[in-house]
């Protein structure tokens, strides 16, 4: 069995190209070859590059690694760091992301300006994403004696045809960083929801690296990889 809980021939099933779920196999060559046909359609036009979804791990030099699809269990998430953090923070579900936008807009535009080696990565989510979240009751904020401390979020998206939770944001003010408190804040979010689903997944750049190692502690495997082709001069 893989880390989904699907036997391997329904997982199998999923490889259908039209569905895009999982690989069909590139190498370099194939790669190449599509380099050449994209430069040669778009000529003229001044195409920067193109990017391909791929499984994990290829060595590929005219490619760079972009987003990573990252899966696994809810259960085994869920429960893969049980610390108890209300010594430490408050959490509660809002109904409205306007409780808690301010403070994160605040919080993560400062983390941007402090962090420039990930901030390219790492997008800010807006509003209405955040207020989607809070409808299907997968917003959950964290408060300590300074105010607005962080925030998980997450919505319902399918993945190998079942039922599953997509994490758009996990997000911890400065002083909360460095703590280690990443892997147990997403487990007691994953741990409280009740969306009914069996999977969590979600994108990640490559280059995230913390988040990555949050997400592997958590029982999430890399599944597909997004490359990026540059098809500008050297």
């Amino acid at each position: 069995m893989n880390p989904f809980g699907l036997p391997d021939h329904q997982l199998a099933a999923f490889a259908a190209p039209p569905l895009e779920y999982l690989p069909a196999g590139f190498n370099a060559e194939a790669v190449d070859a599509l380099a050449a046909r994209v430069t040669d359609a778009y000529c003229g036009v001044g195409v920067r590059g193109f990017t391909f979804w791929e499984q994990p791990g290829l060595d590929i030099v005219s490619a760079e690694r972009w987003a990573t699809l990252v899966a696994g269990r809810m259960d085994v998430a869920a429960r893969a760091d049980e610390r108890e953090l209300t010594g430490t923070l408050t959490t509660s579900w809002p109904e409205a992301a306007t409780e808690v936008f301010a403070g994160y807009q605040h919080e993560h535009q400062s983390w941007r300006s402090d962090t420039p080696e990930l901030a390219s990565f790492v997008s800010e989510s807006d509003q209405k994403g955040l207020q989607e979240a809070a409808d299907q009751g997968l917003l959950m904020s964290l408060r300590d004696n300074q105010g607005f401390a962080g925030l998980a979020a997450a919505t319902i998206a399918p993945l190998f045809g079942r039922r599953a939770v997509c994490m758009l944001d996990m997000f911890l003010a400065e002083r909360l960083r460095g703590k280690g408190l990443a892997p147990a804040i997403q487990s007691t979010f994953l741990a409280r929801q009740r969306s009914g689903a069996d999977i969590v997944w979600g994108h990640i750049h490559a280059g995230n690296l913390p988040s990555l190692h949050t997400a592997q502690k958590l029982g999430r495997v890399p599944v597909q990889q997004e490359y990026f082709v540059s098809l500008s001069a050297p």
